[in-house]
């Protein structure tokens, strides 16, 4: 079947590991972009974070749990609590905003937001996956994705 999460949890843990680290190569590979896109724009480099927090403030417009530390997002993730809507928005709108704060210069932090994103992408797959413990896939993807994205060995 395909990949990131459609294989029989019988196929083994490399699938859903392998999803895990394509997101932190994607998530960083965009950070790279959103750095190589700010240094292209025709103005002082002071107002790159003023354009980026623009950006992030209209991402927290479509999911407002995306902004700020995300502590209660992390604990719905892990916890089980966290609904479709609320894992697709992380998933995606954080993912996004997150590589133009440090690639607009606007401060920000890694390990939260990645925490966030890859809880996001475990409970996704835990929609698709068959049932465990709460939060059992949710702390899965966590792992592959900080894994990741740390260049952990």
């Amino acid at each position: 079947m395909g990949a990131c999460g459609t294989k029989p949890p019988a196929a083994g843990w490399g699938g859903r590991v392998v999803c895990g680290g394509a997101l932190a190569v994607a998530a960083t590979w965009l950070v790279y972009r959103a750095e190589d896109a700010f240094a292209r724009l025709p103005v002082h480099w002071m107002w790159w974070p003023a354009l980026g927090g623009l950006v992030i403030g209209l991402g927290g417009l479509v999911e407002p749990r995306a902004l700020g530390v995300g502590y209660d997002v992390i604990d719905q993730l892990l916890t089980g609590r966290a609904g479709p809507g609320l894992i697709l928005g992380i998933l995606t709108v954080k993912t996004a905003i997150w590589a133009l704060s440090p690639g607009s210069g606007t401060s920000g932090g890694v390990l939260a937001p990645v925490f966030m994103i890859g809880g996001a992408l475990g409970a996704w797959e835990g929609m698709l996956f068959p049932r465990a413990i709460p939060g059992f896939w949710a702390i899965l993807g966590l792992a592959a994705v900080v894994g990741g994205v740390m260049r952990a060995r």
